[in-house]
């Protein structure tokens, strides 16, 4: 059967019959030949399947593949074991291995670790790491597309508008190129989308969220991923212009894939909608109960940013419920996050700022109204 599926094909099929049949060696043979492709289609969820059933085989598995791999749970946010498997990738390739074509691998290596560095939050060195490994040539079309993403994500988190519209667009491209170019078309219009809403062009932000949702779904439903990452930005420009059951229904229906593969700020976005909405619905344990699970799932992947934020919607909760204990429990925890450590400089003024205006918004509820302006 998995013969059969391959000479169809239909690789997807192939490979799980061949892992039933047991035949691991021609499994991993075969992804290695469909893997990049799969990540390039934002096909991550049949990866990471394959992943979580060959574990014990990826590590002595082709370097290719593991580099796929790698990929996959990268942009899936799996950063700790994309990290493995690259670091071991990288440590592999020099001029006297046997691989032809060591220098193409050093590069697209490379160009992984500046997508993992934006994924981290740290936006600027992933930037200036994607900008040096943008002019050499790729093996994957989609990759230097990637690329120009990481720069466009530090673009958009340093409020730099006319560099991130400056940025040449993704081509849709045509037949099998069309699919391949997905991820990185869904990518660059959510972040479009986020710009747009932070600029508090609502209507702007949700015909741009609402297209890369479009695109994502247009590749059918393993790439479900992509459908969902515009979601939670969605959620929130609908919560803003008061379609409160629009953003619920939105949010709630990509929840479950969010949870999972979500970057920093679809996991902070998602999170806040859902504790909104929940509030909004005379839930309020409920909506401090999912701000606490978002906080902690923010905190196992490292995003302080995330656990700002999601102290800055718990201050304000609490302000308004009449519970300034945990107000200033809040307070307090934004308050030491924002003076702990080394942190990327655009980190360290998104902290500063979340501080500022969670000590304004409690100022203000005190009735101190000089010390509010102050701070904000």
């Amino acid at each position: 059967a998995a013969r059969w599926l391959s000479g169809a094909g239909l690789w997807s099929e192939a490979i799980q019959h061949a892992l039933a049949a047991g035949d691991t060696a021609e499994a991993l043979h075969w992804m290695e030949s469909r893997a990049m492709s799969l990540v390039g289609a934002g096909d991550l969820l049949t990866l990471l399947s394959w992943e979580k059933r060959l574990a014990p085989h990826i590590a002595r598995g082709p370097r290719r593949l593991r580099l796929a791999f790698a990929w996959g749970l990268g942009l899936a946010m799996a950063t700790g074991k994309a990290q493995a498997l690259l670091d071991g990738v990288e440590a592999e390739i020099t001029p006297a291995s046997d691989e032809a074509d060591h220098g193409a691998l050093r590069r697209e290596c490379r160009a992984l670790r500046s997508v993992l560095m934006a994924e981290a939050g740290d936006f600027e060195s992933g930037a200036r790491l994607a900008e040096e490994c943008q002019p050499a040539p790729r093996r994957h079309p989609w990759v230097p597309n990637a690329l120009r993403n990481v720069v466009a994500s530090a673009h958009l988190h340093a409020d730099r508008w006319e560099q991130l519209y400056a940025l040449p667009p993704v081509p849709a491209g045509h037949g099998d190129q069309r699919t391949r170019d997905r991820l990185s078309l869904a990518y660059r219009l959510s972040i479009l989308g986020v710009a747009e809403y932070r600029q508090g062009h609502l209507d702007e932000a949700a015909t741009l969220l609402t297209e890369a949702m479009e695109a994502g779904a247009a590749t059918g439903p393993r790439s479900a991923v992509l459908s969902a990452l515009p979601a939670p930005h969605l959620a929130l420009v609908r919560y803003e212009q008061d379609r409160i059951a629009e953003a619920g229904r939105i949010n709630a229906q990509h929840m479950a894939i969010n949870r999972q593969v979500a970057p920093i700020d679809g996991l902070s976005a998602c999170y806040r909608v859902a504790a909104l909405i929940a509030r909004i619905g005379g839930q309020a344990a409920q909506a401090r109960a999912l701000l606490a699970e978002g906080e902690a799932m923010a905190l196992g992947r490292g995003w302080i940013r995330v656990v700002a934020k999601i102290n800055l919607e718990r201050l304000r909760f609490a302000l308004l419920d009449g519970r300034p204990a945990e107000a200033a429990a809040a307070l307090k925890r934004m308050e030491e996050l924002a003076a702990a450590g080394e942190r990327p400089e655009l980190e360290r003024a998104d902290l500063a700022r979340y501080a500022d205006l969670a000590r304004g918004w409690r100022h203000l509820h005190l009735g101190e109204a000089a010390a509010a302006i102050a701070a904000l």
